[in-house]
């Protein structure tokens, strides 16, 4: 069973042709030689995500000391759940009415918990733009660079909820079961100006 999500890197970097000095155009070159562009972009699926429950009650459900109780698989985990919480029935990673507790006497048929439920995964670009401006030498230089991290500024969730706490009915009691609850953050922008001897 895997333990961790798959993830893609892909590191790039390119240097923008120099239009002015192969036009040998000292005011082109002012404007558009020296420009480079680089980033990172990076992939991953999510990790599988770890699932456990209690009871108001603390019921007995195994009635063993050494094997503890897992949930009823009782439908789809991910029926019905529009992944994007913008969509009209968006907000859930999984749909929590799936997960029941088991009946006394019983262990339930979930398996160990880990590996149902994926966690959310993204795709993230992280770039930079830089321009190296000679000063009468290659030598000494003017560096400008803009970085931004999350470049597209897309929602990256970073975790769910699979908290379920059962009352004595069986209905779970943890009011956001499903949800998302963190995220790898917005755009971030960086402007360098440096001077290099």
């Amino acid at each position: 069973m895997p333990t961790a999500g798959q993830t893609l890197g892909i590191n790039y970097s390119y240097d923008f042709p120099k239009p002015g000095r192969a036009l040998h155009s000292k005011l082109l070159s002012v404007v558009a030689d020296g420009w480079q562009i680089s980033g990172i972009t990076t992939a991953n699926t999510g990790a599988p995500l770890g699932f456990g429950f209690g009871t108001t009650n603390a019921l007995d459900i195994t009635g063993s000391t050494n094997e503890g109780a897992r949930f009823d698989i009782v439908g789809d985990p991910y029926a019905n759940v529009a992944k994007d919480p913008h969509l009209p029935n968006g907000g859930l990673a999984f749909n929590p009415a799936a997960f029941a507790e088991p009946k006394v006497g019983t262990i339930g048929n979930a398996g160990g918990g880990a590996g149902i439920i994926y966690g959310p995964g993204f795709v993230n670009f992280d770039a930079s733009l830089s321009r190296s401006i000679p000063i009468r030498s290659d030598k000494r230089q003017l560096k400008l660079r803009l970085e931004a991290f999350n470049v597209f500024n897309h929602t990256e969730f970073s975790g769910v909820s699979t908290a379920f706490t059962f009352d004595p009915t069986g209905k779970n009691t943890v009011g956001n079961t499903g949800q998302y609850t963190g995220d790898r953050g917005p755009r971030i922008l960086s402007l360098e100006l440096r001077f290099q001897f």
